[in-house]
């Protein structure tokens, strides 16, 4: 009885695991680009938890808590997906003008909460969730660690 159960728990825990992909294409030569920053601020529920950053189901880049990622990108429109690994994705749609910068801030999803009192939720809900900010001055970084792209 105890295997008719683990199996499809493991089955779910492997699938949900995600990875980056190192020669995902963002920018292209030529093209007409936007810098997009990911901005992470700190939050405890999911400290020990990276936040992968992609789009189309791939991820191109991982941030941790009190971090940024700067990333030049093709100017378009874009389904933003962030997630932790073994949590269903959060999307967030957003068109990248030409030649500007846009920014992108995290923050955890408050459902989050209740994955500490039933530790299967946290499979079932995103930990993630994005917003766009003004682009903060740049002395706002200081308190921050900026990740290159993979």
């Amino acid at each position: 009885m105890k295997n008719i159960i683990l199996l499809p728990v493991l089955v779910l825990l492997v699938s949900a695991c995600s990875s980056i992909s190192p020669n995902m294409r963002i920018a292209t030569d030529g093209n007409d680009q936007t810098e997009v920053i990911f901005i992470r601020p700190a939050a405890f529920p999911a400290a020990a938890s990276g936040m992968l950053i992609g789009f189309n189901d791939q991820y191109f880049g991982s941030i941790g808590n009190n971090q940024f990622m700067k990333v030049k990108m093709d100017s378009g429109t874009y389904n933003f997906q962030v997630k932790a690994n073994g949590s269903p994705a959060f999307s967030y749609k957003v068109t990248l003008v030409p030649n500007a910068k846009i920014c992108l801030k995290s923050n955890i999803n408050p459902a989050v909460a209740g994955a500490a009192i039933i530790p299967l939720l946290a499979n079932m809900v995103s930990w993630f969730q994005l917003s766009e900010i003004p682009c903060p001055e740049d002395k706002f970084f200081a308190e921050y660690s900026e990740v290159k792209q993979s």
